[in-house]
């Protein structure tokens, strides 16, 4: 039954190159896009035009996996620091499956809470055999980052505060 629900796939897409403007698709039918080099079928008919490309999801959806790319912020580096502002503040290169720093020696993944084009703020939540540890990650736009890290002690049963170095981090998104 797999097989032959295969063969009704395959002879209901058509594969019709690559993509290029000012072409007439139709529903079903698959292009290649030169700006990204993965396969896209048609899923509303339209005529092609710069804003009717393949990275249009109401006209396209991709048929291949995209990858992942991980960039690594220094932000400590003024130029990084920018670097992660932009790439947090374009929003359509969004969602980010995970932004991770190594903060006392234990690798943490971050949460975005806010981000706005001055300052971003993350947390993070890391469990240990006797304890909880909460980050609240800080960056400013200009001036100093901050990291703030709450301990609760499960088997004393205690809450402490402290600062701790802020981490350089590691977002890795969908291209």
């Amino acid at each position: 039954m797999k097989a032959q629900q295969l063969v009704l796939l395959g002879d209901a897409l058509r594969y019709k190159g690559d993509w290029t403007t000012n072409t007439a698709y139709k529903i079903n039918e698959c292009v290649t896009w030169a700006a990204d080099g993965h396969m896209y079928q048609v899923i509303k008919e339209h005529t092609s035009s710069s804003s009717l490309d393949p990275d249009n999801a109401e006209y396209y959806k991709p048929m291949t996996n995209k990858c992942f790319s991980e960039v690594v912020y220094d932000l400590t580096v003024s130029s990084s620091k920018t670097n992660f502002f932009t790439a947090l503040n374009n929003t359509d290169k969004r969602p980010f499956v995970k932004i991770v720093g190594t903060v006392d020696a234990m690798n943490v993944e971050f949460n975005i809470v806010s981000v706005s084009t001055s300052v971003i703020k993350l947390t993070a939540t890391n469990f240990a055999t006797n304890a909880v540890y909460l980050y609240n990650l800080t960056i400013n736009a200009s001036g100093d980052n901050t990291c703030n890290k709450v301990t609760i002690d499960t088997s004393a049963g205690s809450i402490t505060g402290s600062t701790v170095t802020v981490p350089s981090l590691t977002v890795t998104n969908l291209d």
